[in-house]
């Protein structure tokens, strides 16, 4: 057993196990030996990738503590941000295909997630009630099995901050991802459609069910409806489980050659029993604080990846940006009202303004007519019935692709010119 002690002027530690490292080398040779017998001397091999079989979190007292068992050693490092405050645990590749616990009701970890953050790369994320520290990280191997054990302490509000932050190579960039080749027309308008959340950003959760998974299988069946449709053509930004920063999905949508954007979500309500599906379009102050609130939830990626989320630029570029968001916003709101038209009567919409607004960042690209639909609740059964129906799903996206043909007659010109 290995033992790190916290370094208390900065958790930017990095944990490198020479025993961990050994015992790779180890799995490694005696699998390439395996691979050149059974093979011949051309045989490929690949690396060991850990599998997590099972993962706990116990508090007792004013102590907690982790521990992530997996079939081979993994190295691990990890850190602490703020706002809010949270743990970050970075491995490399691992198989995680069992459910994270839920926290609900702890004193000071509220929240775990894990996903893959980059390719190659995963991300556990630990959302803390309180500061905490990292009072020791260790590994733990009987021969057969790993063990990850992360010890966590209490630390004043003052000592977290200035502890908290990403050490040097710890902020992974988000891939670049290209946007796919869309199979399109001369004429045809080419929508781009984005699943939200992904990889590490679970979103809403309603055991079993994801929103990030939900969204997704909904966007593969509305990609294909569209695709049938005549004059219009789609892709998706994100065809899997994978981590895409908000303004790389812009950018994915401008680069794909898109003249509609549309975001698909399905939030949850910790209190009240809301139902039915919303379409927003951008507004610089939500329609009221639960739009607001709604925003930031959603536009959380800087938070789970570390990014700034800083100002948009300079002074004159915002200016510039504002003044081709107001006529975006216009067309936007057009849009909207075409599928809210081609929704209303034959499904549920939120009964309070199923139209709203809010200041969504996907929603921000000042050239490209944009919104968000929450197809539903996770937090109502009725909801999470609809949402896991192909029928439904089917339906829904039959109506989205009526409502956007509908919108492409009447759009300004300037909208409908092709952008590839």
């Amino acid at each position: 057993m290995l033992r790190l002690d916290n370094n208390k002027s900065r958790l930017r530690l990095r944990v490198v196990y020479l025993a961990t490292r050994m015992q790779r080398a180890i799995f490694m040779i005696l699998a390439l030996g395996t691979a050149l017998s059974s093979s011949g001397p051309a045989a490929a091999f690949e690396p060991i990738v850990p599998t997590v079989s099972n993962i706990t979190y116990d508090e007792h007292g004013d102590r907690a503590t982790l521990r992530i068992v997996t079939d081979a050693p993994t190295a691990f490092t990890f850190f602490s941000l703020e706002n809010p405050r949270r743990l970050i645990l970075d491995f490399p590749d691992l198989v995680w295909d069992l459910d994270t616990p839920d926290l609900a009701g702890n004193r000071m970890v509220t929240g775990l997630r894990y996903g893959m953050y980059r390719q190659g790369r995963g991300r556990l994320v630990l959302d803390l009630a309180e500061p905490l520290r990292v009072n020791t990280a260790e590994t733990i191997s009987d021969g057969e099995n790993s063990e990850v054990r992360i010890a966590l302490a209490p630390i004043s509000a003052t000592a977290f901050a200035a502890t908290a932050g990403e050490p040097e190579g710890a902020l992974w960039e988000s891939q670049k991802f290209e946007a796919p080749k869309v199979e399109s027309a001369p004429g045809d308008v080419i929508i781009a459609i984005d699943p939200g959340h992904g990889g590490v950003d679970h979103g809403a959760e309603k055991a079993p069910l994801t929103e990030k998974a939900l969204v997704l299988r909904f966007a593969r069946v509305l990609n294909r409806r569209i695709n049938a449709e005549p004059g219009l053509a789609s892709f998706l930004t994100r065809d899997r489980d994978r981590f895409i920063l908000l303004g790389d999905r812009v950018r994915i949508a401008r680069e794909g050659g898109a003249q509609v954007l549309i975001s698909l979500h399905a939030d949850l309500l910790e209190d009240g029993g809301a139902s039915g599906m919303t379409v927003y379009t951008l507004s610089d102050k939500g329609s009221d604080d639960a739009e607001e609130t709604l925003a930031i939830r959603e536009d959380r990626d800087g938070v789970l990846g570390g990014a700034d989320l800083g100002g948009d630029g300079d002074d004159l570029t915002r200016v510039l940006i504002d003044l081709a968001q107001r006529g975006t916003m216009s067309e936007s709101d057009k849009l909207s009202a075409k599928l809210l038209s081609h929704l209303d009567g034959e499904f549920e919409l939120l009964k309070t303004r199923p139209h709203r607004k809010a200041g969504f960042r996907v929603l921000k690209a000042p050239d490209i007519p944009s919104v968000l639909i929450e197809l539903g609740f996770l937090s109502s059964k009725r909801d999470r019935r609809r949402l896991t129906s192909l029928a439904w799903q089917r339906r829904v996206a039959d109506a989205l692709t009526a409502g956007i043909s509908a919108w492409a007659q009447v759009a300004s010109p300037g909208f409908l010119e092709a952008k590839q």
